[in-house]
């Protein structure tokens, strides 16, 4: 069985399952698609039309299933490939996923971050960002490197966001009125200190996605450097 990943360079979804991908060392490759210039093909494979999407190929390289959505993908490799990082317990395997969901969130509101083109926006989307952030610091443990003892499903869904706000605070950004939280502070450092952060992405991230900012039109991209 071989594995085809298809996405596009700065999308944080595609990037967490690289993450997955590397951290368990699955052999696989990545094709990177041009957002603007779609192929016909991604809709006839993609239920949703959207990236990232896995395509389950056989030894032969024909094309035998495809596997679409970030966690549903992260969890098929989990289960699939050495040894599963998701817990045995039920429960707290719907105590990680739900954290998952909060990293969605996240991203959702960095979004609206990026887009808002008045100040209501900015703070309403910051603030959305601020709340996320304060329940993530009440779950994580000082005694943790990462959300449980190992990196596993969480801290893939998590560390895009940190590594884009990383780019976006060394770009000029202001800092987010919710960056005291100390074991939040600790866990962003761990993430993007994992040499895991850096392959998970393309040479060219940092200049890509702050043009993508920039892009957008809004109050943030238009303060960047």
């Amino acid at each position: 069985m071989k594995l085809e990943l298809v996405g596009f360079k700065i999308c944080p979804f595609v990037q967490r399952v690289i993450l997955m991908l590397h951290a368990k060392n699955i052999a696989h490759e990545v094709t990177y698609l041009n957002p603007k210039d779609l192929p016909s093909w991604l809709s006839q494979l993609s239920p949703l039309g959207k990236v990232p999407l896995l395509r389950v190929l056989n030894d032969e390289g024909e094309h035998e299933a495809v596997v679409f959505e970030s966690q549903v993908i992260n969890e098929f490799l989990d289960e699939n490939y050495g040894l599963p990082l998701m817990p045995q317990v039920s429960l707290e395997r719907a105590r990680q996923r739900g954290f998952v969901a909060v990293a969605d969130g996240i991203l959702g509101s960095l979004w609206n971050w990026m887009v808002a083109k008045d100040t209501t926006g900015v703070d309403d989307a910051r603030a959305a960002i601020c709340q996320s952030l304060r329940v993530l610091n009440e779950a994580l443990r000082d005694d943790e490197e990462f959300f449980t003892g190992v990196f596993g499903i969480v801290d893939c869904a998590m560390l895009p966001f940190f590594m884009r706000l990383q780019e976006l605070e060394s770009a000029g950004a202001e800092p987010l009125p919710c960056a005291d939280l100390p074991r939040v502070a600790a866990y962003r450092r761990n993430l993007l200190a994992l040499p895991l952060a850096k392959t998970s992405v393309v040479p060219e991230f940092s200049a890509l996605y702050l043009g993508f900012v920039k892009s957008q039109g809004g109050l943030l991209g238009g303060g960047l450097r």
